[in-house]
C-alpha cells in the first residue's frame, strides 16, 4: 500500500509563504548580474583581457565616479581588467537580424525593432555589477535612473532572444537535423 506523503491542504498551501520577487528585487543590479551568471545563456559571458574589447562609447562614459557608484570601492577599468574581473555580454549579432527585419526582408508587414545592446560587468567578489550598457550608440549607466532600468530590460529581452534564437533554435533543432536525416541513411538495413 502507497503512503500519502502530502495532504490536498499542504498541496494548496505549497509556495503561498514563499516570498515572491518583487520589483525592487528585480531591479537591483546585483540580481541582474546574477540573472546573467544563472539565467539562460550564461555562455554569451566574455571576459574583457584587453581595452580594445570595450566599445569606444562605453569607455569614455565610464569614469571611476562610475565605478564607485556600482562597486562601493575604488576602482579603475584597466587594473579590473588586468585582474580579470571585467566581463561583457554582446549581442550584436542583432544588428544584422535587425537590418533584415527593417528591410522588410523577414516580414513584410510589419516593421520590428530588435535591440542589439552591449553590456559591460564587473566580477565585484560576489557576483557580476552591471558597469554600462550601450544601446542604439547611447551608453547607459546607473545614474541615469529609470533609463538604466530600461536599457536592462533591453539587455533582458536580447538574452531570451540570443539563448531562443542561438542556443535553442541553432544549436538545438538545426544541428540535430544533420543527424537525423543521416542516420537513417547510413546505418545498416539487415
Amino acid at each position: 500500500m502507497t503512503e500519502i506523503l502530502f495532504s490536498a491542504a499542504a498541496l494548496n498551501d505549497f509556495g503561498r509563504n514563499a516570498p515572491l520577487p518583487g520589483p525592487t528585487s528585480y531591479c537591483n543590479d546585483k540580481v541582474f548580474g546574477w540573472q546573467r551568471l544563472s539565467g539562460l545563456d550564461p555562455m554569451s559571458l566574455r571576459r574583457v583581457t584587453n581595452l580594445e574589447q570595450v566599445p569606444i562609447n562605453v569607455i569614455h562614459t565610464i569614469n571611476n565616479s562610475t565605478l564607485m557608484h556600482q562597486l562601493n570601492r575604488r576602482a579603475d577599468l584597466e587594473v579590473e581588467i588586468k585582474h580579470g574581473n571585467v566581463f561583457f555580454v554582446d549581442y550584436s549579432i542583432f544588428n544584422q537580424i535587425g537590418h533584415a527585419i527593417q528591410r522588410g526582408e523577414l516580414k513584410k508587414d510589419k516593421k520590428l525593432f530588435l535591440a542589439a545592446p552591449y553590456c559591460l560587468m564587473i566580477f565585484d567578489g560576489e557576483t557580476l555589477v552591471p558597469v554600462a550598457i550601450e544601446l542604439d550608440s547611447q551608453v547607459f549607466t546607473a545614474e541615469q535612473g529609470e533609463r538604466w532600468e530600461l536599457a536592462k530590460f533591453f539587455v533582458q529581452v536580447a538574452a531570451v532572444n540570443h539563448h531562443g534564437l542561438c542556443a535553442h533554435e541553432y544549436g538545438q533543432h538545426a544541428m540535430i537535423g544533420a543527424f537525423s536525416v543521416a542516420t537513417p541513411r547510413n546505418l545498416h538495413k539487415e
